[in-house]
């Protein structure tokens, strides 16, 4: 899911592992049209999340990206359809792959959803890209970790 500001290499490594891996994957943007990244590097999502509201059973997602970006994740943040789909994919034991330093209130109301629902802890995968470490490896590490938490 991306907004304004995101972070463009977290974002389009984690995109091309995820298909890589032929994982049925789309790029939400919050808005129509291009989408600026931190360093000003355009995008086209395949989709808005108005249109995923309207196209996709909510019920059927069960991994959300954030990429980093103070002002991309404070857009996600004030939005409350993220909310709605980020509480969807917890209450259904969903993966939210996210940096725990650049969205705290996301792991903050996924913590509550745990607690709420007596979930264990497998509900979010909280990702840090190290800085040593290319974005290819990263990406590799983190599906790895996927792998091992998705339903087969």
């Amino acid at each position: 899911m991306i907004a304004d500001g995101f972070v463009e290499t977290e974002a389009i490594g984690m995109l091309c592992a995820l298909r890589a891996a032929d994982l049925c994957t789309k790029n939400v943007g919050l808005t129509n049209g291009m989408i600026n990244g931190v360093h000003g590097v355009p995008i086209m999502p395949d989709l808005t999340l108005a249109d995923l509201e309207r196209a996709i059973n909510i019920q059927a997602i069960n991994l959300v990206v954030l990429p980093g970006g103070e002002r991309h994740l404070a857009s996600l943040e004030a939005d409350p359809r993220v909310h709605r789909l980020l509480h969807q994919v917890v209450a259904q034991q969903g993966l939210i792959i996210t940096d725990a330093s650049g969205a705290p209130w996301v792991i903050e109301a996924i913590r509550q959803d745990q607690d709420e629902r007596n979930h264990g802890s497998n509900a979010l995968l909280v990702v840090r890209h190290p800085f040593e470490q290319s974005i290819e490896a990263f990406a590799q590490d983190v599906m790895r970790r996927i792998e091992r938490k998705l339903p087969t």
